[in-house]
């Protein structure tokens, strides 16, 4: 059975004026993801369908106590399709040299480094940027595949894909934030859907989406659906504007949070 641990309300990290609670599901023990990794991950693409947010072995919710902004989103492969402005972004990445190439993700020595200076300068409250190198390389190890970026002499991003039959979860990116030009993330993002539309991958689960300027971004991308009332259906954000109630769901469920 899976276990559901209720976080202490902090400070929303996207909304300034908001407070944040966190809810974070489990299939069983951390320390047991990689010796039954099928089930975990079994366990873990079942709650992104029902909106969760995937976190490495785990998956999480927010059950704020007085706010609904934040919207589970998914990218449906077959609806994708490029707007002028990536057709512009991969053209500037193809006379820069950049080379993506695909593995299954492995501990490179590079990686770490790279991640650290992302997270510390484009996301310096979050919780992350406590993540040891050890941290980050324990979650490679669950055969997750690994989009590289750069060129012939240096690493310039990266992005972890997660995956189970027909569906994915692209987990994170990172990329060298001193590089604004060639818009590596948005690159990140199309490498990794062109990708996963070659591997018959139908969905794509994205994380979340709210009014924040952080996140404003993938609303950029054409092909989005979110949940309501347990239904996947097309994205629109004019109608689309409070996500979940996971804090009355899981209540319904039994859970004293």
């Amino acid at each position: 059975m899976a276990e559901i641990i209720p976080l202490p309300e902090t400070k929303c990290g996207y909304l300034p004026d908001k407070q944040s609670r966190m809810v974070y599901a489990f299939y069983g023990p951390i320390s047991e993801a990689s010796t039954y990794p099928d089930e975990y991950r079994k366990f873990k693409f079942e709650k992104l369908q029902q909106g969760f947010l995937a976190q490495s072995f785990s998956v999480c919710a927010t059950i704020c106590n007085d706010c609904n902004a934040c919207l589970p989103l998914r990218i449906n492969t077959s609806k994708f399709k490029y707007s002028d402005g990536h057709e512009r972004i991969l053209k500037r990445a193809s006379k820069a040299g950049l080379i993506y190439q695909w593995e299954r993700a492995m501990p490179f020595p590079q990686l770490y480094p790279l991640y650290k200076k992302y997270v510390q300068t484009r996301h310096p409250q979050s919780e992350m940027v406590t993540d040891s190198a050890d941290d980050f390389y324990a979650n490679l190890s669950t055969n997750t595949d690994l989009l590289i970026i750069g060129t012939e002499k240096s690493l310039k991003g990266f992005a972890r894909i997660d995956r189970l039959d027909n569906e994915a979860s692209l987990e994170y990116i990172a990329f060298d934030p001193s590089n604004k030009k060639l818009s590596l993330g948005t690159l990140a993002w199309l490498n990794t859907i062109e990708w996963t539309k070659t591997q018959k991958i139908d969905h794509i689960y994205i994380g979340q989406i709210n009014p924040s300027q952080s996140m404003l971004y993938k609303a950029n991308f054409r092909g989005l659906e979110t949940i309501v009332d347990g239904e996947w259906v097309d994205f629109d954000p004019k109608i689309h504007t409070s996500g979940p109630n996971f804090h009355a769901m899981l209540k319904a469920e039994g859970l004293n949070l």
